[in-house]
């Protein structure tokens, strides 16, 4: 049987600052996201040059085997991102 924990509550603590603390440190506690770093390569889409893939949706990740380059899509055109390696 498991014990579920409430966050703290505001009008317990003696100060907004001990609470903010207070409640960062049950946050951090009982999150279920873990910092694990995955080092797996990212699988991107490629252009085809006859494919139409468009540039409308903000933020697609693609690479383009033309300039050798991943690009982002950002008002409707691909921008290559810049790297130095």
């Amino acid at each position: 049987m498991s014990v579920t924990r409430l966050p703290p509550n505001p009008r317990q603590a003696p100060s907004l600052e001990v609470w903010a603390t207070q409640f960062y440190q049950y946050y951090i506690n009982n999150s279920l996201n873990t910092a694990v770093n995955d080092p797996r390569p990212v699988l991107l889409a490629h252009q085809k040059p006859a494919s139409r893939d468009s540039a409308a949706t903000a933020g697609t990740l693609m690479y383009d085997p033309v300039i050798g380059n991943v690009v982002v899509s950002k008002g409707g055109v691909w921008l290559p991102i810049a790297y130095e390696p």
